[in-house]
């Protein structure tokens, strides 16, 4: 529930700092309600409460405190005025939180507050009946959906649904596997005994031969006539055991199926249908329809389809995105599709599928398509790009799923589409799926969503690498294959792709996308195994080292230390009890493909640079501090860590860091005032800067590209997002792993 125990004893150490400090400007501000300053202390106090909770999981506190923060900004941007009914609601927001604060205190469950933010929506329709739920809903409402601490899952029984806490339905999931490994275990303990009943028999046998032998000698007849009734008797004792064995085995076959179809139900009620989000995405559509005057239809196929519960939940923000920007960039307005000869509503096609071992969603639509070639233009003035190798058009498109191209002139179109795509790229990438686009120009642009499947029983190849053991979905594979050692080296010295039914796929193996030796065998008549993957526009022929077995697997997600390692799709426990990693080939590929710059497989590389990378954090949020130099470690950073910017400076000069992550509201110097003393000194003219940021305020990023800010990231922002933009800003100064 609570996440890491750091995190959690700053924010008990934070929290009634900022609850104090914001309890005591809602009593000046209602003193002085027509004073500008109070709501924007607030809003500030608010603000740090929100993330520092999201950043905790303490969800129902940070769900709570993001409305509260809703009130506020309302305030601030006149939507209504503020009267004593206001500042009640705003004080007993203050008192729940101090509620919810002593249930964390006493580790107690923390409950969501629905009664009072049915209330708040409740006041803000009533003051301003134009409000609509974007203007209210803060935006951490769907991270808190699905994974506030009473989430439940549905489960259909007899026609009737039951409501089952979240980590008692993955405990009973996980324990119904692990029955099917201790009847695994017993089956293989029958087995061994079934083997000592075997050395029972050829020891009877030998007894047997030498009882004939006895009976020729005619004073010890009796002793033989002794032993042959006690070998008689054994015999029926083994009888017995055999018997006692195959009844066993049948007990435990019975078992196993027991087990397999109560796992199989278990994760079939983990899965819900697409169909349940149609209902949003088009009162969504309806709602963009209105806001820019572009009827459209969205038409959606393949929405039987059912994915993890967890997964639906999180993927329905990036698609709201995606539809956004499709009607907001993509769709003509009336009068351009009538000149076009295309019909008045234009037409959203939303497409569900499942391929291999993928879902993939597929939005496109009718209209004009983007303009390539002003992404082009954009990317070239921002020296995204090399002049002298100009990217194809789909290349040149994917540069939009990127923040470094909304600098400089964020009020284009081109850089008002990044904003929000670079997003949802971010959130695809954290579901461990790919996001790319495809546009024709007058034609429509496609969008088109791959995902893992997860939470599921597959068939899957054991592979062997290096002294250790993969899975891989079978049903990610394409084709396997056998190859010489002869034609292993002349591929590899060549530097060619390997060429199956005339389709080319990168070439590469399994050691190497593992950053692992490789060795060939001395035997020249040794084969290697070779797999054909392709997921997306991503083709691999991929070599290992031995396929051990096939075998069905149980893949379960990864812990909260591995979850961010995108290569790794999740985890199996073998019959034996092993735990292996099931590789996600593609998704590996994709990692290291930007770093490779010359590749001999034969020769292991080691790290040119001694120095360590340096990171220097300004953030006056207790946890957010911890939260973000806990993650700058994990990723083999060091870390000085400061609350406010007051002495920053004289540490720069003796500490020359590598990247600066700053917060826009600091004590004593906020970021703009210490990033422009930074960008004056000519040593730190190329210091790249990273500021954190929860306003969406086009000024505040346009200010921060002219004062020379490489980076604005969200405060709650996610893990791979700011890991992403420290490898695209410091290049080969990023510390990546050995």
């Amino acid at each position: 529930m609570m996440g890491d125990e750091e995190l959690l004893e700053a924010f008990i150490q934070e929290s009634p700092l900022l609850l104090e400090s914001s309890n005591s400007v809602i009593k000046q501000w209602q003193k002085e309600p027509r004073n500008d300053v109070h709501p924007k202390q607030l809003q500030r106090y608010l603000n740090i409460l929100k993330n520092s909770a999201y950043l905790t999981s303490l969800f129902p506190i940070a769900d709570l405190t993001g409305h509260a923060e809703s009130l506020v900004s309302l305030v601030i941007d006149n939507k209504f005025e503020i009267d004593n009914l206001y500042f009640n609601l705003l004080q007993r927001c203050q008192l729940r939180l101090a509620d919810m604060q002593d249930q964390l205190n006493r580790r107690a469950n923390i409950k969501l507050a629905n009664d009072l933010i049915a209330e708040i929506h409740h006041f803000l329709v009533q003051q301003n009946p134009e409000l609509d739920n974007t203007q209210i809903l803060p935006t951490i409402s769907a991270a808190i959906k699905s994974e506030t601490l009473s989430t439940k899952i549905k489960a259909s029984i007899g026609g009737e649904l039951v409501q089952v806490k979240a980590n008692l339905f993955n405990l009973s999931t996980n324990f119904s596997h692990d029955v099917n490994i201790s009847s695994a275990l017993i089956a293989g303990q029958n087995t061994a005994i079934r083997n000592q009943i075997h050395e029972m028999d050829s020891t009877f046998e030998h007894l047997q031969k030498q009882l004939k032998k006895l009976t020729h000698f005619s004073g010890r007849q009796q002793i033989s006539r002794d032993l042959t009734d006690s070998s008689t008797h054994l015999k029926q004792i083994i009888h017995s055991i055999r018997n006692l064995v195959s009844e066993s085995d049948a007990l435990i076959l019975h078992q196993a199926k027991l087990s397999d179809n109560l796992h199989h139900d278990l994760m079939n009620t983990r899965l819900s249908s697409f169909s349940e989000l149609i209902p949003r995405l088009n009162r969504f559509v309806r709602q963009i329809n209105a806001e820019l005057n572009k009827p459209t239809k969205l038409i959606v196929y393949g929405a039987d389809l059912k994915l993890d519960s967890t997964t639906l939940d999180l993927i329905i923000a990036p698609l709201e995105q995606i539809i956004r920007t499709a009607i907001s960039y993509g769709i003509e307005n009336q009068k351009e599709r009538k000149q076009s000869g295309k019909n008045d509503v234009a037409k959203l096609t939303l497409t569900i599928t499942r391929h291999e071992s993928e879902i993939k969603i597929n939005l496109s639509d009718d209209g004009k398509g983007i303009d390539i070639e002003k992404i082009r233009q954009k990317a070239d003035t921002l020296n995204l790009i090399n002049s002298e190798s100009i990217p194809s058009d789909n290349e040149a498109l994917q540069l939009i799923l990127h923040s470094n191209l909304m600098s400089v002139d964020s009020t284009s179109d081109i850089a008002l589409l990044g904003v929000g795509l670079d997003v949802t790229h971010s959130e695809i990438r954290a579901l461990k799926g790919d996001f790319s686009i495809q546009t024709v120009k007058n034609k429509g642009t496609e969008f088109n969503i791959h995902l893992p499947i997860t939470l599921s029983v597959v068939k899957a190849l054991l592979v062997g690498c290096t002294n250790g053991q993969y899975a891989i979905p079978l049903s990610s594979v394409q084709a396997v294959e056998r190859l010489t050692l002869e034609k292993i080296k002349t591929t590899m010295a060549q530097d060619a792709p390997y060429t199956h039914k005339g389709n080319n796929y990168h070439f590469l193996s399994l050691a190497h996308l593992l950053n692992q030796p490789f060795c060939l065998h001395d035997d020249p008549s040794a084969q290697l195994p070779l797999f054909l993957f392709k997921s997306g526009e991503v083709q691999l022929a991929i070599l290992v080292d031995s396929i051990d077995t096939i075998s069905d697997i149980f893949i379960q997600p990864l812990g909260d230390q591995l979850k961010n390692i995108t290569a790794l799709n999740d985890a199996a426990i073998l019959d034996n009890g092993q735990v292996i990693f099931v590789l996600d080939i593609p998704r590996l590929f994709n990692d290291i493909k930007k770093n490779i710059k010359a590749y001999n497989p034969f020769i292991t590389s080691s790290p040119t640079s001694s120095q360590p990378s340096i990171a220097m954090i300004m953030i006056d949020s207790l946890t957010m501090r911890k939260a973000t130099e806990n993650l700058l470690k994990r990723h083999n950073f060091e870390v000085i860590s400061l609350d406010d910017g007051a002495n920053a400076f004289k540490l720069l000069n003796e500490n020359a860091p590598d990247v600066l992550l700053l917060d826009f509201e600091m004590s004593n110097m906020d970021c703009f005032a210490f990033s422009t003393l930074v960008r004056s000194d000519k040593r730190f003219s190329n210091l790249p800067i990273i500021m954190f940021s929860s306003s969406t305020d086009p000024k505040q990023h346009e200010q921060s590209k002219v004062i020379g800010i490489n980076f604005v990231l969200a405060k709650y922002y996610q893990e791979g997002e700011l890991i992403e933009s420290l490898q695209n800003i410091m290049g080969e100064r990023y510390p990546f792993s050995e």
